[in-house]
C-alpha cells in the first residue's frame, strides 16, 4: 500500500511539474509577443530570462559488487 502511496505521490508531482513547465512557457511566449510588438523594450538581459538554468543532476556513485555464484561471496 506505501508503495502505490508512492507513485502516486510521484506522478501527482510530475503532473504538477509539467503544469508549472507549460504556464513558463506561456509566459515566455507572451513576452516575446510582448518585445515583437515594441521593439524599444529590447533588451539583452531579457534573453536570459527566455533560456532555463538547469541544475546539473547530483550522481550518487554506487560502489561496484561482485557475487562469486560458486563460493556464494559478495566482494565490494
Amino acid at each position: 500500500m506505501e508503495l502505490a502511496k508512492s507513485v502516486l505521490n510521484r506522478e501527482t508531482m510530475k503532473k504538477e511539474s509539467a503544469l508549472q513547465t507549460q504556464t513558463v512557457w506561456e509566459k515566455r511566449l507572451a513576452f516575446t509577443d510582448l518585445k515583437r510588438k515594441f521593439p524599444a523594450l529590447n533588451d539583452k538581459i531579457d534573453d536570459e530570462l527566455l533560456v532555463d538554468k538547469e541544475r546539473p543532476a547530483k550522481r550518487v556513485e554506487a560502489p561496484y559488487v561482485f557475487f562469486d555464484f560458486f563460493l556464494g561471496l559478495a566482494f565490494i
